[in-house]
């Protein structure tokens, strides 16, 4: 619930986070398309109006500067968000025609989120608008097909980037809008429609910084300590989902039982309609015994389940929000006395562990590899992964080693 939410704990980056989990919902529901920017009024009345403050005294933003300049957000009201209806706002038909085929091909061979989609949709349309504010024109195209243009078109981009470099907030933000205008015009060198990329180098030029990311992950010791007091199915089951397999804390608020697909098979996984990335799969290596549990406890204990593992009978969405995950989080690890650097971990360090004991196991079997490498006369484990075992195949040598490593860590 929005009345939870301590705004002021969390980075632009947390910020984001929230706007996708905690926001966009509550915009859909109320009919709402959380891809063009909702007024602050808008969000006042969905009872978000914490942000503001926030936004203004931490981070000196409008709540539009950071809808727009970190989220990535439409600013046009017309738009739907949609890649045939999108109000582009410039003249050229034939650089929205390009704009419009790059980021098709994107969906095509990423399956990129709609999300996605749409903050690289606002980047391209943002660029150009700004370059027909200051050239008048904003046919992009044009000027790439002739070397001898290449100076003066470098001169035009970069005093679009100077524009951008004072209206976005962070290095990062400047790095994301900008990265995704390099990637239109690359492909456009890639497919001989350009001569050149007037933005190569830019970032450097530029110079800003990318902000270190928060990479500090949970140990085994830590995990185990934290299962040590897990003494309820729900806290087993928030563990599991975060540690074992990895999920993001808007995620597991939302995990749902239609979610869990083949639990008795050999690929037992969750299934999700939409992540960060697009659709996909997670497989569910370890902790369907957990899993189990907390159906079973929820099943006695409500006449009529809604069928999420975490359900909230005040809330509207029916489950609880990522918030209640990050409090309830909190309280094992201080139950459990686990700090990182001095303080009280955060959910992502539990994902953070999940890649790290991925890459352990991927270690452990191009060890093994490593003697048919040998006998193969490969140049390296490397290879024979790669290039000699299916990919189901690889998914076969890896689980066992990622099994054991998670049930050492569990304790199990």
């Amino acid at each position: 619930m929005s009345e939870t939410i301590n705004w002021s704990h969390h980075d632009l980056n947390g910020l984001e986070e929230l706007y996708w989990d905690e926001i966009a919902p509550a915009l859909r529901r109320d009919g709402r398309d959380p891809h063009t920017r909702p007024s602050y009024e808008t969000l006042a009345d969905l009872g978000y109006s914490g942000i503001g403050y926030t936004l203004r005294e931490h981070h000196d933003l409008t709540v539009k500067e950071f809808l727009t300049e970190v989220v990535g957000l439409d600013d046009s009201t017309a738009s739907s968000g949609t890649p045939n209806e999108y109000a582009w706002q410039i003249s050229s038909t034939e650089t929205i025609d390009e704009f419009e085929a790059y980021l098709r091909a994107l969906d095509r061979r990423r399956k990129l989120a709609d999300s996605t989609l749409a903050s690289k949709r606002t980047h391209l349309a943002t660029y150009a608008q700004i370059y027909e504010d200051l050239h008048e024109t904003s046919d992009l195209l044009m000027p790439l097909s002739e070397p001898s243009e290449q100076a003066t078109e470098t001169e035009r981009a970069y005093q679009v980037v100077e524009v951008l470099d004072d209206k976005l907030a962070t290095d990062g933000t400047k790095f994301t809008y900008v990265g995704t205008v390099q990637g239109w015009y690359d492909r456009l060198d890639r497919h001989g429609a350009a001569a050149y990329n007037p933005l190569d180098g830019v970032t450097t030029d530029f110079g800003w910084e990318r902000a270190e990311p928060d990479n500090k992950a949970l140990a085994p010791l830590d995990v185990r300590a934290l299962n040590n007091e897990a003494n309820t199915p729900a806290d087993r089951l928030l563990l599991i989902a975060l540690a074992a397999w990895g999920l993001r804390s808007g995620e597991v608020a939302r995990l749902r039982v239609n979610q869990f697909v083949g639990v008795d098979s050999d690929d037992p996984h969750l299934e999700f309609e939409e992540r960060k990335n697009g659709p996909s799969t997670v497989s569910l290596l370890y902790g369907l015994d957990a899993y189990r549990e907390r159906q079973r406890e929820l099943v006695d204990d409500y006449d009529e389940w809604n069928g999420y593992l975490f359900p909230s009978t005040q809330a509207e969405t029916g489950h609880i929000d990522s918030d209640t995950v990050r409090n309830r989080f909190h309280r094992l690890a201080e139950q459990a006395d686990v700090r990182v650097d001095g303080d009280l971990p955060k959910p992502h360090m539990a994902r953070r562990f999940w890649y790290s004991q991925y890459q352990d196991a991927l270690a452990d079997v191009l060890d093994r590899l490593d003697i048919i490498a040998d006998e193969q006369g490969s140049s390296s484990a490397d290879v024979v992964h790669q290039n000699y075992l299916s990919e189901e195949k690889r998914r076969e040598a890896r689980r066992p080693a990622m099994r054991e490593l998670l049930a050492d860590a569990f304790g199990k």
